[in-house]
């Protein structure tokens, strides 16, 4: 699998990068390597099987997916570094990309979470016509989503914007403080992706139990995101304890990913609750009920990811 970092990544100097080198030069490494990604992984998509490093189109897919959300913290997190108005552009055909690749591998992952859960079920509590309608549901949301998602790979407007990303990353606008010592411009930047990320976790945590904590805790998850991709550019300066950080990060991220699928899942089986029989309805209601039990698990987990993130924060080492 190719790295999920990209050369940024590595000791601290290895790439001649330092804390005392330009802002620009660790942003734009990152930015370059970022519209790579972003292109090769849509380039092995439209090749198909065996394309790339053999991965599946789905995968590949996935890849993409990610790649765009990282170029995006990155545009959000370092944009004012660049000419006004410069990642505001970009922001809205990234989010339509991210958004059109995103339910293929999210039909995905609750297949295989409920197929995984199934498996720990007797037959009599979850009757074959069950098994059978799980996966031809999701079977058929799986296939009109990769369709619609080879089809907006394949559009005018992903490749308008594949040329934009390539321009960008080849000469891209640098403004305000872009020229001046990393250390002097990007860690106020990073440690305000961590104050927002703080106050959504505070606040996630303070929420009454249920849909509001739900959301609450899926924002936060948002944030560490936006968090992790954006320090994740300054790896090559900062070494060991931005990559420390960024452990720290992934970590809140599984946690809060877990819990969102949980819940994702949970919702999904009671809809499906609604309009079965009697025997289908207590199969879904068993299966979401194990959705609710492991989103508490989860919720139990937070606090402690949370303490070693804060134990980890930007502003202790930079």
């Amino acid at each position: 699998m190719a790295s999920s970092k990209g050369p940024s990544a590595g000791a601290a100097g290895a790439t001649g990068i330092r804390p005392t080198s330009p802002a620009a030069e660790l942003v734009g490494r990152r930015l370059q390597w970022l519209a790579g990604e972003v292109a090769l992984r849509r380039d092995e998509v439209a090749r198909g099987p065996g394309a790339g490093d053999g991965a599946g189109p789905d995968e590949a897919v996935h890849r993409m997916r990610v790649a765009t959300r990282r170029l995006r913290s990155l545009l959000r997190t370092f944009g004012s570094l660049l000419e006004p108005g410069t990642a505001a552009r970009l922001e809205p055909e990234l989010r339509r990309l991210a958004g059109v690749l995103g339910p293929v591998r999210d039909q995905e992952v609750l297949l295989e979470r409920l197929r995984h859960q199934l498996t720990t079920l007797v037959d009599s509590q979850v009757p074959a016509a069950v098994h059978r309608g799980l996966e031809s549901l999701l079977g058929a949301r799986i296939a009109v989503s990769r369709q619609e998602a080879l089809a907006a790979l394949g559009d005018g407007r992903c490749a308008r914007l594949l040329e934009q990303l390539d321009n960008l990353a080849a000469d891209p606008p640098w403004a305000g403080d872009a020229s001046l010592p990393a250390a002097a411009v990007l860690p106020p930047l990073v440690r305000r992706d961590h104050r927002r990320l703080s106050r959504r976790v505070d606040r996630a945590l303070a929420a009454p139990p249920g849909t509001e904590r739900d959301q609450g805790l899926h924002t936060a998850r948002k944030a560490a995101k936006r968090a992790r991709y954006g320090v994740e550019a300054l790896e090559a300066a900062w070494d060991g304890p931005a990559r420390r950080y960024v452990r720290a990060l992934a970590a809140i991220q599984d946690v809060l990913g877990g819990h969102h699928d949980a819940v994702v899942a949970e919702g999904f089986l009671r809809h499906q609750a609604e309009s079965a029989g009697d025997d289908a309805a207590f199969a879904y209601g068993l299966l979401a009920g194990m959705q609710r039990a492991a989103a508490h698990v989860a919720e139990r987990r937070l606090p402690g990811a949370w303490r070693e993130a804060q134990r980890r924060r930007p502003s202790r080492w930079m």
